[in-house]
């Protein structure tokens, strides 16, 4: 867990950096709606990878039970699960007008909705 943590992050942040740099796109809608989906998953694994390894550390130093450890996985694994939804519906749901900015800056930009 701390290797994905630490090499993973700089592994994706590699691959995000070509892609900003307009080095990957190639004038793909797809790929940019391909792009912006891993990049959501990227970002949540990368962020509650985090959490997972300050509950392990906490668990750690306090000794916790069988009961309070359950407690913690079906909690977090809740909250993983529409952390995750939420992201694959919000970067699944739109239509191809989303990139219309792709010809012009040859980078994967997205316009902000609207309220």
């Amino acid at each position: 867990m701390f290797l994905f943590n630490r090499y993973g992050n700089l592994l994706g942040q590699t691959f995000i950096r070509l892609e900003e740099a307009g080095l990957l796109t190639n004038n793909s809608q797809s790929f940019c709606g391909k792009f912006t989906l891993i990049t959501a998953i990227y970002m949540l694994m990368c962020t509650e990878s985090i959490h997972v390894l300050v509950l392990l550390r906490g668990r750690a130093i306090w000794g916790t039970g069988r009961r309070t450890t359950r407690i913690f996985i079906c909690s977090y694994t809740i909250y993983f699960v529409i952390q995750l939804t939420g992201a694959l519906v919000t970067a699944k749901g739109g239509h191809i007008a989303r990139f219309r900015y792709l010809s012009y800056a040859k980078v994967c930009v997205g316009t902000m909705p609207s309220v």
